[in-house]
């Protein structure tokens, strides 16, 4: 089940996280938990399209139960269509990949012994 949500109603400390080619990234509050949303950017050319590949994004997560990817949370419209997910420790992918440290593997790790 994937919850109906306005922005302003159930979220706190929301904090721009960074920007894709279609959506906005912020850090959020929803029950004390931290959280994601993913919201589509306000002028977009191609509007019919983001919203197309938020829909598929979304119906993948909701689909998918694994350990290594993000959960999916809910979903809203207002003030745009957004997407609510896991919020992961550890920064963004492109700072880990800026670092070129090697991203911990524990199944690998245990193989070696």
């Amino acid at each position: 089940y994937i919850s109906k949500s306005h922005v302003g109603n159930e979220f706190s400390e929301v904090k721009y996280l960074g920007t894709g080619s279609n959506s906005m990234v912020f850090t959020a509050k929803r029950n004390d938990e931290m959280v994601v949303l993913k919201m589509l950017k306000q002028n977009l050319h191609h509007r019919n399209i983001a919203e197309l590949e938020m829909k598929l994004e979304m119906q993948i997560l909701t689909k998918t139960n694994h350990p290594n990817i993000i959960g999916i949370k809910g979903a809203g419209e207002i003030p745009r269509k957004f997407i609510v997910v896991d919020y992961l420790e550890g920064g963004t992918l492109d700072k880990l990949l800026q670092q070129n440290q090697p991203l911990a593997n524990p199944q690998h790790q245990q193989s070696k012994h």
